[in-house]
Formats: structure tokens, C-alpha cells, sequence
């Protein structure tokens, strides 16, 4: 872009003719209008991304349980929530246990909200110690050891829900009798 381009650009409005500010106005759109394509932000990502946040939790277990709590809890619970949905309607056959579907889902949710909870905290202490240039850096591993283990406890947590979500789909649908009517979608 030429100097006189820019200049013409970052004019005053009024100033300038209307078929410079018509040009102008389709070259650089208004900063002040949000993105059309932007997704919204998640309210986890808006808070690490203020600048007194991402100082303490950056490099931190802070940002490992977060990016699970994303992956794990979003594409988990949604996958496994559509396969306890659609299975019985392909198949058109009732599930064998319906109360294994509540025991993988509250399995799943109270360990990944312990896995989450204790990492946070873990990491935002990692994260408080690591500022601390007074303070070796072993200091920061130690003060997570107790919140890595409540990670391990989390994962345990999860760990029998995860055979007992994907068994349903290899062995069931040959396993059960039909049942007499369908289910309408």
C-alpha cells in the first residue's frame, strides 16, 4: 500500500470524499465489528487468555486440564451420548443394561471433574512457585506431587468406563434378541 493510500485510510471521517471512504470501507473493514466467521470463545479460553492468568498458568499443568477438560469432556460425552442414542435405533434393539449407560456416564464425569479440579489447582500453585525467582525450581514440581495424584485418581475413575462405553458397540448388537417395535427418530 502506498503512502498516500494510507494516509487516506487513517484520515478523520468527513474528511475524505465519498468514493475514498467507499473504497476504504470495503479494503479495511471496521476493527469494531466482530468477525463473521469467529466462533464465540469458550469462557475457559477468555480467562487464560487476560495477561495476569496466562503469566501464572502458562507452561503450567494449569493448561494441560483445561485442553482435557475441551477434549476429553466435549468429544467424549457427545460421542458416547450419540452412539447410546442411535445404536438401539440401527439396531432396533433395546440395550441388555440400561443402568451400565449411568455408571459410564457418572464414572466419566466425577473423574474427569477431579482430574480437572486437582490440576488446576496444581498448576496454578506450579505456576505461583515457578514466578518466585527466590525459589528453586524443584519447589514447583513438588508442590504438584498431591495434585498429581488426585490426576491419577481421576484417570482410575475413568479407566472401567472406557472398555464398558466401547463394548456396547462390538458385542451387543449381535448378542440381544429384536425387539417387537421400533423407536421413530
Amino acid at each position: 500500500m502506498s503512502a498516500t493510500a494510507a494516509k487516506l485510510i487513517v484520515t478523520p471521517a468527513g474528511t475524505l470524499p465519498q468514493s475514498v471512504a467507499v473504497v476504504s470501507a470495503q479494503i479495511m473493514p471496521d476493527p469494531g465489528a466482530p468477525a463473521a466467521s469467529a466462533p464465540p470463545a469458550p469462557p475457559g479460553e477468555l480467562i487464560e487468555a487476560l495477561r495476569s492468568v496466562n503469566v501464572v498458568a502458562h507452561f503450567t499443568h494449569f493448561t494441560v486440564s483445561h485442553a482435557h477438560l475441551g477434549l476429553y469432556v466435549f468429544f467424549t460425552i457427545v460421542f458416547f451420548g450419540a452412539m447410546y442414542f442411535v445404536m438401539p435405533r440401527i439396531t432396533a434393539r433395546e440395550w441388555p443394561f440400561p443402568w451400565l449407560i449411568s455408571v459410564h456416564f457418572w464414572l466419566v464425569s466425577l473423574g474427569i471433574a477431579v482430574y480437572f479440579i486437582s490440576l488446576t489447582i496444581g498448576g496454578w500453585l506450579q505456576g505461583e512457585a515457578m514466578l518466585d525467582a527466590a525459589r528453586p525450581f524443584m519447589d514447583s514440581v513438588a508442590v504438584t506431587l498431591p495434585y498429581l495424584k488426585g490426576r491419577s485418581v481421576g484417570g482410575a475413575m475413568m479407566v472401567p468406563a472406557l472398555p464398558q462405553g466401547r463394548a456396547p458397540a462390538t458385542w451387543w448388537p449381535m448378542r440381544w434378541p429384536q425387539r417387537r417395535e421400533q423407536i421413530c427418530w
